[in-house]
């Protein structure tokens, strides 16, 4: 069976004239080949790329997130909440976080400087699983939260957050929140100001996180935010499978009801997600655009005029006329007796090959002489050359 295969590539792509393959040939397969192989590499790297920024975003973000929707929008009983949570089927654990947007400032001998950051409080308990990766870090001591002997909360920085403000271990920001303001009868209201020491840095490869997010216990964020006792600003969901978190969050959001509300990692980066599934399903159909090309040039040279027959076919629509062709096409051989160069190679090939039965066929154009000329024996080799005569 390979050799049929090969035999039929072989006649469909060869060129009687240029050799195995002809110019237009290698140049038609050339361009399948490189159009095939881009298709190839540029989907495995979307592919690549889409997993990559999947397990980055998922390394600092729940699969889940389950909000309170209060006017202080905050979770006031987060205990009773992560209870009823870990009883929905694929839900692995939960544990509450406070989340703010908040300003750090630092001062040294050259000045002071401030910068935009978000702020994660984080719950620091064995008994509970971490809802995402950089928590379990913090939670297992890979990351050092520990207070540090100057009685300062303890603040993780990420590492493009602290190269930009030349922050090192040891040294002393300030935070400022404008969800706590204080009411002052002089100044007005006044947002609330805590000194943190900077006990470590992170880096998850995202650089957005990496310039941004701040990470202190859940104490510390909520006393700076003003988070009441048992209270925290949303709870953080891990699932058995990340891809089936929107499902999780449905069967939660049934089960919790108002005024909770749920939603997924997926829901959460649905922008990022469709455009880069957009763009891997645009790179796709311009390289099978491309591919489908290099195949026409394929076709056409078999079809167009330049394949391995093209010297055979009729520009003039004569192709069944078996004179016109007979005139155009001699194959090698001696002249014919009587009519001069009428195809002698081609007859005496298909004498030789040809069974006996078929050597008396009657040709439209031809004929077959029963027997040798008169004056020649059966046996001389002179019939051969006289078995064709034209009619």
């Amino acid at each position: 069976m390979r050799r049929l295969h090969w035999y039929i590539a072989r006649h469909y792509l060869g060129s009687s004239r240029r050799g195995l393959l002809s110019l237009i040939t290698w140049i038609a397969l050339g361009g399948v080949t490189v159009g095939v192989t881009a298709l190839i590499v540029v989907i495995a790297v979307m592919t690549g790329m889409q997993k990559d920024l999947r397990a980055k975003i998922l390394e600092s973000t729940p699969h889940v997130i389950v909000l309170e929707l209060s006017s202080s929008l905050r979770v006031l009983d987060w205990r009773a909440v992560v209870d009823s949570i870990d009883k929905v089927d694929g839900v692995v654990g939960a544990a509450p976080f406070a989340l703010s947007d908040v300003s750090i400032l630092h001062q040294d001998q050259t000045g002071r400087y401030e910068q935009p950051a978000t702020l994660y409080g984080v719950l620091i308990d064995t008994t509970l699983i971490a809802p995402t990766e950089m928590e379990r870090k913090i939670i297992d001591g890979s990351l050092d939260l520990t207070p540090p002997a100057s009685g300062l909360p303890p603040l993780l920085v990420g590492s493009l957050l602290a190269d930009r403000m030349q922050l090192f271990k040891g040294d002393t920001v300030v935070l400022m929140s404008l969800e706590n303001l204080k009411s002052d009868p002089l100044v007005g209201l006044t947002p609330t100001l805590r000194q943190f020491q900077v006990t470590g840095t992170f880096t998850t490869g995202m650089y957005d996180y990496d310039l941004k997010n701040l990470y202190t216990t859940l104490d510390a964020a909520g006393e700076l935010i003003g988070l009441a006792p048992g209270a925290a600003s949303g709870i953080g969901v891990r699932t058995r499978d990340p891809e089936r978190a929107p499902e999780v969050a449905s069967e939660l959001s049934d089960r919790l009801g108002y005024p909770y509300s749920v939603q997924s990692w997926v829901a959460i980066n649905r922008a990022l997600f469709s455009a880069l599934k957009l763009e891997k399903l645009a790179m796709f159909v311009i390289l099978f655009l491309i591919v489908v090309v290099a195949a026409f040039n394929i076709e056409h040279a078999r079809h167009g005029g330049l394949g391995p027959h093209a010297g055979d076919r009729d520009p003039q629509g004569d192709g069944d006329d078996p004179t016109r062709n007979s005139e155009r096409v001699r194959p090698p051989g001696r002249l014919d007796r009587h009519h001069g160069d009428r195809d002698r190679g081609r007859g005496r090939a298909l004498h030789h090959l040809a069974p006996g039965p078929l050597r008396a066929h009657q040709d439209p154009a031809r004929r077959l002489l029963r027997g040798p000329p008169a004056g020649v024996a059966a046996g001389d080799r002179r019939a051969v050359h006289h078995r064709w005569e034209h009619r």
